[in-house]
Parts: C-alpha cells; structure tokens; sequence
C-alpha cells in the first residue's frame, strides 16, 4: 500500500512538473510563429519593393539610350557628365532658386529647389536632375 501510494505521489509530482514544461513549450512555440508572422509580413513588404523597383528598371529601359528629345532641335548625349551636387547649387543659385549653403550636399533644400526649377521650366518637377534639367541649368554656371 505504501508502494502505490510513493508512486502515486511520484507520478503527481511528474505530472506536475511536466506541464509546466509543455506550457513553457507552448509559449515559446507562440513566441516563435510570431516572429515567423512577422518575417513573412515583412518578406512581402520586401517583395512589394523589389516589383516596383523592377517596374521603375522597366520603364527606365524604355527609354532611348542615346539621345533624348527636348526641343526640335536641341539634343543632349546621355553620356555627357552630370554636375557635382555643388555645381547645381551653384546654378540653382544664380537662377534665383536656391538660397541655402553650397556644401556638396543633396539635401531637402537642394531637392526643393531643383523641383521649383524644373516646375518653373515646364519640366516634370521630380527633383532629379535628367538631361532636360541639366541643359537647363548648365545656362546658369559661370564659365
């Protein structure tokens, strides 16, 4: 009788012991289909870019290598060398679009003034400066 009674007690005592086990199991199973969700959330996030960034290669490949059209007879090489950062400021400047510090760098200022240039030119006021924007911003560099 003292046997079954020692071994019912050993069994309890396992028992119990073994399901806090499995319930630190089952949260750490939680845990990680959580973190699971959460890289699956963000591997389609990632996806999501890299489409659009292959639509935007896409569409940039469209386009003609060589020359680009601007006016009937105005054309620019897209092999000829872009302006530094400071020089489009410098330019930016002179038009009367920039009015910030010429430090070299692309910053909001900088990008705001470029889409306030291109607007005023009837260009497409993106911010970049394509080969429209620095024909036209070439005029406004001292030699």
């Amino acid at each position: 009788m003292k046997r079954i009674l020692v071994l019912v007690l050993v069994v309890l005592l396992v028992s119990g012991c073994a399901g806090a086990q499995i319930k630190q199991y089952e949260s750490q199973i939680q845990e990680l289909n959580d973190k699971i969700s959460y890289l699956e959330l963000s591997l389609k996030d990632k996806e999501q870019e890299l489409d659009s960034l292959k639509d935007q290669l896409a569409l940039a490949e469209q386009q003609p290598e060589e020359q680009i059209e601007l006016k009937q007879e105005e054309k620019v090489d897209i092999a000829e060398p872009k302006l530094t950062t400071e020089q489009i400021q410098f330019a930016l400047t002179d038009a009367g679009f920039y009015n910030g510090p010429i430090d070299n760098k692309m910053g909001p200022k900088t990008i705001e003034a470029i889409k306030a240039f291109q607007k005023a030119n009837n260009l497409k006021a993106d911010g970049v400066v394509g080969p429209e924007t620095l024909v036209l911003l070439k005029k406004y560099l001292k030699k």
